[in-house]
């Protein structure tokens, strides 16, 4: 029972992390000991699978390590369900006061990736250039489309669980690059069915082709994997710099839709709380790091 609650209050920080565009669900996992028995767990869902069509149901439940999966899940949804709502209303009315906790949550994340990375080569540092780039790229892209189609939620949610069991990459950070977080948090929050059910099926079959791909990583490239992750969250903190310009716009359905901004410097109205709130995000992946040491003792 202990092991149960446990793992349920993992679950509810690793949907906390994945709803919030900072830290992922998969450094939590990290940070609180169980990101290899996760992802071996979701690796071996197919497998599972094929035992569960033979009539095998205990076997498919020892397989998937069902108990652990679905507390881990049931925590997840608990976050989702419950953190839309307040994210969505901070989105509208609180922007550069929630992009500076995302910027400190990024930049921390960042660093403990960094720190958890042993091996340091000219080669480690041209992934991690590699990384900084693509990312800082993507930044600067406009939108996929003002108007996401279900084709696109669908690609959505089968790139963003990929990134949600990666340490360091938040899966609703993708979504905010690919111009989908407000849209699939707005899906989620009016609990729109039809949204809901296309991205969880995009996420099922992401997961399902990623998981074995992620495992292999791990155990031959982990070293290379994690610096070009770490390259990855240090190019894409220039999306969430709090200070903001919008340089087009359309008006979709009635609202206005940022194309395409431009970064601002710091704003005297907005500094203070930016700073405080930047500084909790950053202190925050230091403290969880602390407790899930503390956990594992």
């Amino acid at each position: 029972m202990k092991d149960h609650l446990g793992n349920l209050a993992r679950g509810v920080a690793i949907g906390a992390a994945d709803v919030v565009p900072g830290v992922s669900g998969g450094t939590i996992a990290l940070i609180t000991g169980i990101y290899d028995r996760l992802i071996n767990a979701i690796s071996n869902i197919v497998t599972g699978l094929k035992k569960l069509l033979k009539g095998e149901f205990k076997a498919f439940w020892e397989t998937i390590d069902g108990s652990f999966l679905l507390t881990i899940f049931i925590g997840i949804s608990i976050s989702f369900i419950s953190l839309a709502k307040g994210i969505s209303y901070a989105l509208v009315h609180y922007p550069e006061e929630l992009n500076a906790f995302f910027f400190g949550l990024i930049l921390s994340s960042a660093i403990y990736l960094a720190r958890q990375i042993p091996v340091r080569t000219t080669l480690h540092f041209l992934i991690f250039a590699i990384g900084v780039g693509v990312a800082y790229g993507l930044t600067i892209l406009p939108p996929l489309s003002p108007t996401p189609s279900y084709a696109m939620v669908f690609g959505a949610g089968a790139i963003a669980i990929c990134a949600m069991i990666l340490p360091g990459i938040s899966g609703s950070f993708i979504l905010l690059i690919m111009g989908m977080y407000e849209f699939i948090l707005g899906g989620i929050k009016d609990f729109k069915l039809a949204i809901i059910a296309t991205f969880m099926a995009g996420a099922v079959l992401g997961i399902l082709s990623f998981a074995k791909l992620l495992s292999w990583l791990f155990k031959h490239y982990k070293s290379e994997t994690l610096w070009l992750l770490t390259g990855f969250l240090i190019g894409a903190l220039n999306k969430v710099w709090p200070w903001k310009v919008a340089d087009q716009t359309l008006e979709v359905d009635g609202k206005v839709k940022v194309l395409t901004e431009n970064n601002l410097a710091p704003q005297q109205d907005t500094l203070v709380i930016c700073l405080v709130l930047f500084a909790v995000g950053f202190a925050l992946v230091f403290i969880l790091e602390k407790v899930g040491n503390a956990t594992k003792k």
